[in-house]
């Protein structure tokens, strides 16, 4: 039997602020079917395929950068990956709500300006080149679609 939530040994905190029990045991079931062996570990080539069982999907390249040339993961890593690739798919929502708070009307779209002046000055900023291209196929009569524009980021 896979470890409950409780007695995940290697398992960091974060862990625990990202998944809910739903998850884990939804993570557990994605690990039991593909350890085929019943050994308690399943191989690296399968990763992607169980990540996108739990609604996570990255690219092979990226689930290879967290392997270090490991074959096989156990089930606490394999947790710590699916909480890392949760975490950082988190962006998609955060976006969508920081856009929103913008949308004062609740239109669905911003200031195109408002939201060039944002870009260009937010973090060191981007270019006024990169802003122009960044948003030209979203920028309607001088609004932008951020629901659009967001799933074209985050796809």
């Amino acid at each position: 039997s896979l470890p409950l939530r409780s007695s995940l040994p290697c398992a960091p905190y974060h862990i625990m602020d990202l998944l809910s029990d739903e998850e884990i045991a939804m993570a557990r079931d994605s690990f039991a079917m593909h350890d085929v062996k019943g050994g308690g570990q399943v191989e690296c080539v399968h990763l992607g395929r169980m990540l996108r069982c739990l609604g996570i999907n990255p690219t092979d390249k990226e689930i290879g950068g967290y392997l270090a040339g490991k074959t096989q993961v156990d089930f606490p890593e394999f947790v710590d990956l699916f909480s890392k690739f949760k975490k950082l798919g988190s962006g998609k929502d955060e976006m969508l709500a920081a856009l929103k708070a913008m949308d004062a009307g609740n239109t669905g779209s911003v200031d195109a300006g408002e939201l060039k002046y944002l870009l260009k000055s937010l973090n060191g900023g981007m270019s006024e080149a990169d802003v122009n291209a960044a948003l030209a196929n979203y920028d309607k009569g001088g609004n932008i679609d951020y629901n659009a524009l967001v799933k074209s980021l985050c796809a």
